[in-house]
């Protein structure tokens, strides 16, 4: 039996997947979506054999001025940070 989704699971998400060469996937829906319709874009959509719902709250703070996207009022909770490694650097 499919479930549809109800109005309280209706939200703007965010996560991050990996697909099976190892790239990184990050992802913020345009609007409002089910848990599920997010999933499928991750598993069908993107290839991403792994993926981590991000949502906290916070998914529609996220501010990338070249994603036209300027966050809002709401505190935000964790973030997230993307370093390039030097090549030849130890990982530890």
């Amino acid at each position: 039996m499919i479930k549809r989704a109800t109005l309280a699971e209706i939200k703007v998400r965010n996560g991050v997947g990996v697909r099976a060469d190892g790239k990184v996937i990050f992802a913020i829906s345009h609007g409002e979506v089910s848990f599920d319709a997010f999933a499928r874009l991750f598993r069908d959509g993107l290839n991403c054999p792994n993926a981590l719902f991000l949502d906290g709250g916070s998914a529609p703070s996220l501010y990338a001025p070249s994603l036209n996207r300027h966050g809002n009022i709401m505190s935000l909770g964790p973030m997230l940070a993307v370093f390039e490694r030097q090549r030849g650097a130890s990982r530890q």
